[in-house]
């Protein structure tokens, strides 16, 4: 009898251990930087960190219903979401205002619109004009978010105040090819563009520390995937330290190819890139 009470008064203590243990089972695969490492479960339910989400589109109607609806389907309670209709030509915006109408909620979504492109770097700017204490996210409208706890899974890692960049996994939609998180060298970083992965995710004052010059080589290349590099690789360089690489799936999207065009503009971009000399590390992201 005595045994049958103390197995009754445990079982609660049992129960919510197996839960942590099954909360934090993706999280302790996580492939880490130098500086990086997760946060216990007391520090993460302390600290619930702001996103932004970007979901940039040109001509993306075909595929926005499911980009859109996997951001706003987030479990997660601090976020906000800006949809960016760069230049589109397909009405793809009054699709775009009519899902976020739908789906209103209390969180703070908002629609920009271009009537000529800007590119992802232009729409960065534009964004980051006045960076604010929160992780960056950036979709292209033809990707979607996996699940509904990526942002939930995201912060279990920008909890960690050491942790300034995220680089996670993700699955294209032919084949269901799984992505892996390719972790970057400081030493052969810009000879690895070719391996780009599915998600980056990065503190917004980093952004606002790449020099305005170098952000010019991606302007117009008229490839969001091909621009993404351009910030990124100084980012990475300069929190080498402090970056962290999941081997997670967090995105669904498309292996696109280049064209002969984007493929000109993208070899032009990356011999800038290559003698421009390595940003150096930062310690800090205060001002």
């Amino acid at each position: 009898m005595q045994r049958f009470l103390l197995l009754l008064m445990l079982w609660p203590l049992v129960y919510w251990g197996s839960f942590q243990s099954a909360s934090f089972f993706w999280a302790r695969r996580a492939t880490l930087g130098r500086g990086g490492s997760l946060c216990t479960p007391a520090e993460y339910l302390r600290d619930h960190r702001s996103f932004v989400v970007m979901v940039i589109g040109r001509n993306d109607g075909a595929y926005l219903d499911r980009s859109l609806r996997s951001v706003f389907s987030q479990q997660y309670d601090r976020f906000r979401v800006v949809y960016v209709d760069d230049g589109s030509v397909d009405r793809s915006e009054h699709l775009a205002q009519a899902l976020i109408d739908a789906t209103a909620t209390t969180r703070q979504t908002s629609l920009v619109r271009h009537a000529e492109p800007l590119g992802l770097l232009g729409s960065l700017k534009e964004l980051l004009a006045q960076p604010q204490d929160e992780i960056v996210i950036v979709l292209e409208a033809s990707q979607e978010l996996a699940h509904e706890w990526v942002l939930d899974r995201l912060n279990r890692y920008f909890a960690n105040p050491d942790v300034w960049v995220v680089i996670g996994g993700g699955v294209t939609k032919e084949g269901l090819t799984r992505i892996p998180p390719y972790s970057y060298e400081r030493d052969n970083l810009k000879d690895s563009l070719v391996k780009q992965p599915m998600l980056t995710a990065f503190h917004a004052r980093l952004f606002g520390m790449v020099d305005e010059e170098d952000l010019t080589l991606g302007l117009d290349t008229g490839d969001f995937e091909i621009e993404k590099w351009v910030h990124m690789v100084p980012i990475i360089e300069m929190s080498e330290d402090h970056t962290t690489y999941v081997d997670e799936p967090f995105v669904l999207g498309f292996a696109k190819p280049l064209s002969p065009q984007e493929a000109e503009r993208f070899v032009a971009g990356y011999r800038s890139m290559q003698v421009r000399p390595p940003y150096p590390k930062v310690l800090s992201l205060e001002s």
